[in-house]
């Protein structure tokens, strides 16, 4: 299963599909050192996380 997150993107092996939302949390957190959307580069405010099976989950950030 494959995690994208449009700029960047992250492979992970997963036949859990209800941690997306927090695999995502997790990157973000490490990558951007906060789970706080607003203050990471824009195009992690509108984060797509696509999965192998074509179903994807949107995730903005609040104003």
């Amino acid at each position: 299963m494959i995690y994208f997150l449009n700029e960047t993107y992250f492979a992970v092996k997963s036949r859990n599909e209800i941690n997306i939302y927090d695999f995502a949390e997790r990157e973000i957190q490490n990558t951007y050192k906060t789970t706080d959307l607003s203050v990471c580069p824009a195009f992690i405010k509108d984060l797509i996380l696509t999965f192998s099976n074509g179903a994807s989950l949107n995730l903005t950030a609040g104003k």
